[in-house]
């Protein structure tokens, strides 16, 4: 069951909040406001791209990437990556010599990269079952290692491009805290089930029982899982990834604060994507822009649906003893669930009076809030903070840790960023549909060389879950982009693909119960 079935079927709300969430996920979400609360996060600005570009705009592309995301990164990167190595000869000479411009309404990585909780953590145990009932045990294998190889790839990426420093690049091992028996039996029952199919391949994913929490800090805990993740600064390591593209591609090129008013097709094999810096002709347009995919793509509203988050850095007690380096957290409960990863030690910054080092960066509390969390549901304004939330995210360190008995957690930041949940708890993915753009395509070219008609491309709708999807999505639909698919097919999911059938069956309204007062 996807996180928006349980949210809606699963929890009681009052039939006007959950008329008012239906309109909401059904609404245009608009291009990103350039309010919005402070990300601790951005504190530190790239030199490169701080403030608004001074460049002018490339009249022509080969591909407009529109969000400075995971998505976008992966997909600038994979395109430049590629026509500059060995499989660059493959490509058509507009694919391997075209501009790639990447469009940003906000700064670059301001949207909810910027603000996520920079956990690579994916809890396979807990999705695997679900995946096994609804797609059959291959298909949900194949899914669970796709995400779960997104812990190899970040690492991988970061040691390539020489970013895991400056990124905070690192493998942690997460412990999974169950704070409710119930939870606990079913974190247990789902780990027997993922551990029997997988075998040897999750040997890392193992359980620690009550009686054993004391070297874990949690001891009020009903037990524990520990698996394998990761965690990093996202902003840092993607706007390093931009500045070493750009440098080694003259044709790459990164317009933050240039939001795209209007997409039109233009009279011959393009597009034109319209922005107040001006208008670029472009074969290829890529929606990396997750929650906000509606406002383009209209046929995806309802679909892809903006959920609020919130996050918070604080200041750990010093009787907390420091494990940035090698644990990350997260907990859950009855219903609903928290994540947790620690800052290094040694973290550079030039806001020495916010950033310190060993920050705890808590968010969720999604379901502790008021209506549990159905007033968040279809929500795009991050320049606010939910007050319920907030004080969730305030006491649960010290709840859950001993350590805070005498000396607590204190919060020094907090701020909001928006998901975009998929009805169906899958990323949607590849070229678009004329239904769900609203836009005829151009019209196919008839070079001997075109390996891949113009389109409109999509990557969005993680479900919360950007950093185990992400990448992997914005890579394969950079390399349908490139006309080289068929290598995705080994590793790609086929449930991820965008199709007019699924988009017919994954309506929103044919997913959840619709109040009767409900006027569209």
């Amino acid at each position: 069951m996807s996180l928006i079935d349980l949210l809606w079927e699963g929890v009681p709300a009052p039939a006007h909040v959950k008329i008012a969430a239906f309109k909401r996920v059904h609404a245009d979400p608009g291009i990103p406001s350039t309010r919005s609360t402070d990300s601790f996060w951005l504190a530190d600005k790239h030199p490169q791209f701080d403030g608004e570009p001074t460049a002018p705009l490339p009249e022509e592309a080969f591909c407009v990437i529109i969000g400075s995301g995971i998505t976008g990164a992966s997909a600038a990167r994979n395109i430049v990556r590629t026509r500059l190595g060995a499989e660059g000869e493959k490509l058509t000479s507009e694919a391997r010599n075209g501009n790639i411009v990447m469009l940003d309404a906000r700064e670059v990585v301001g949207g909810a990269t910027g603000r996520n909780g920079g956990h690579v953590n994916e809890v396979a145990y807990s999705e695997y079952p679900y995946f096994k009932a609804v797609y059959g045990k291959e298909a949900a294998q194949k899914i669970m290692r796709f995400r779960i190889g997104h812990l190899a790839e970040t690492v991988k990426m970061a040691e390539e491009e020489g970013l895991t420093e400056v990124g905070q690049v690192r493998k942690v091992t997460t412990e999974s805290v169950a704070f409710d028996a119930g939870a606990w039996k079913e974190m247990l029952e789902n780990l027997e089930v993922f551990k029997k199919d997988f075998g040897e391949e999750v040997d890392e994913w193992r359980a620690v029982h009550k009686e054993d929490l004391k070297n874990h800090g949690t001891e009020t805990a009903d037990g524990i899982i520990l698996s394998p993740a990761g965690a990093a600064w996202p902003y840092r390591l993607l706007t390093s990834l931009y500045a070493n593209l750009t440098k080694d591609d003259k044709n790459f090129s990164v317009f933050p604060f240039t939001p795209v008013t209007k997409i039109e097709r233009n009279n011959d094999t393009s597009y034109l994507v319209i922005t107040p810096r001006g208008i670029i002709k472009t074969k290829h347009i890529l929606h990396a822009t997750n929650s906000h995919v509606g406002h383009h793509l209209p046929g995806l509203r309802a679909r892809v649906m903006p959920l609020r988050g919130q996050m918070s850095a604080q200041t750990p007690p010093s009787t907390f003893e420091f494990r940035g380096d090698n644990t990350s957290w997260s907990f859950g409960y009855q219903v609903g669930f928290d994540y947790l990863t620690q800052l290094p030690k040694d973290t550079p910054s030039k806001d020495k009076d916010l950033v310190e080092g060993q920050e705890m960066m808590f968010g969720g509390g999604l379901v502790q809030a008021r209506h549990h969390g159905f007033e968040e549901l279809g929500v795009v304004d991050d320049s606010v903070l939910n007050p319920t939330i907030g004080q969730h995210l305030s006491i649960m360190l010290n709840k859950a840790f001993t350590c805070a008995k005498d000396e607590p957690f204190i919060v020094k930041s907090m701020w909001t960023g928006i998901m975009g949940f998929s009805t169906d708890g899958q990323p949607w993915v590849g070229r678009v549909p004329e239904s769900a753009t609203g836009r005829k395509t151009p019209a196919k070219e008839t070079k001997a060389d075109d390996a891949v008609p113009s389109g409109e491309w999509v990557a969005a709708g993680y479900s919360g879950e950007g950093m185990v999807q992400a990448w992997g999505c914005g890579k394969a639909v950079s390399m349908m982009i490139l006309g080289l698919e068929e290598q995705t097919k080994s590793w790609f999911p086929e449930q991820f693909i965008i199709t007019e059938k699924r988009l017919a069956e994954q309506a929103f309204d044919k997913h959840v119960k619709v109040p009767e007062a409900v006027k569209l």
